[in-house]
């Protein structure tokens, strides 16, 4: 498989929306499927369609996107 420059359907973006725990607000970048609540500590999941779902580049892009991320710690 080639390597990809950018993923062909997508650009990074940030969506905020509150934790259902606590209501504090909290960022989904790109490709975040669950992040962790700076607030409470809870795992906050956001339920859209992942692009793995359709995309033939999505192992290689979403690869890329996690060696890209610092500090994520396996949430």
């Amino acid at each position: 498989m080639s390597k990809i420059r950018k993923c062909p359907g997508s650009e990074v973006q940030i969506e905020e929306a509150p934790c259902p725990h606590c209501g504090e607000m909290v960022e989904f970048f790109t490709g975040d499927k669950k992040v962790k609540c700076s607030n409470c500590k809870n795992l906050v999941f956001r339920d859209i369609n992942w692009c793995q779902d359709y995309c033939p580049y999505a192992k290689e892009c979403l690869g890329q996107l996690d060696k890209g991320r610092k500090g994520d710690k396996g949430l």
